[in-house]
């Protein structure tokens, strides 16, 4: 199997999911129909027109503002009845809307970081506030507005997630990158 995602928007991301589960990655324009395609987010009309037009076997996985973004555009509906497609997708929240377009999904959360340092359990209030940045989605998280709300409330714990190292320097300190 083989791993496509867009470079312009889930390079980050597909890098790393690429390098976890040791999949090829195959440029959009060299998927060919003896591949088995594992098709992370679609992000383009080229995206969509390529998936469209492939008949090997998908599993795609839809990563959140990408279905939003086909649901929109009215791409989701050209989907229902390709059989040659596995979907799965990385929250409850996505799965339901897809399936409002007769899209059966699996939810198949998907999180690049380092699990170690993610709690999941109760705690205590402690007074402790923690707030969550999604870096890539920068119209939809502003992240450079939570730089400046992060720098306004000290005792704030902020988590980022999907954010390179480098762009952590010179930020505050009660940011946590996540990766």
């Amino acid at each position: 199997m083989k791993i496509y995602y867009n470079k312009k928007a889930m390079s980050y991301f597909g890098e790393k999911l690429q390098n976890k589960l040791k999949l090829d990655y195959v440029e959009l324009e060299n998927i060919n129909t003896e591949d088995e395609v594992f098709w992370f987010g679609v992000y383009s009309v080229e995206d969509f027109e390529t998936l469209l037009k492939t008949e090997n076997k998908i599993n795609l996985h839809w990563c959140g503002t990408d279905a939003f973004w086909c649901g929109a555009n009215g791409y989701l509906e050209k989907l229902t009845g390709k059989k040659n497609i596995y979907y799965s997708c990385a929250s409850r929240m996505i799965r339901d809307y897809l399936s409002r377009y007769g899209i059966g999904a699996v939810f198949a959360p998907t999180f690049s970081g380092d699990m170690s340092k993610i709690k999941y359990s109760p705690r205590d209030y402690s007074g402790k506030l923690d707030v969550l940045v999604y870096e890539p989605g920068k119209a939809l998280y502003m992240p450079n507005e939570m730089v400046e709300v992060a720098n306004r409330l000290p005792n704030v714990q902020f988590h980022w997630f999907g954010c390179p190292e480098d762009v952590f320097k010179g930020l505050p300190s009660n940011i946590k990158n996540h990766g």
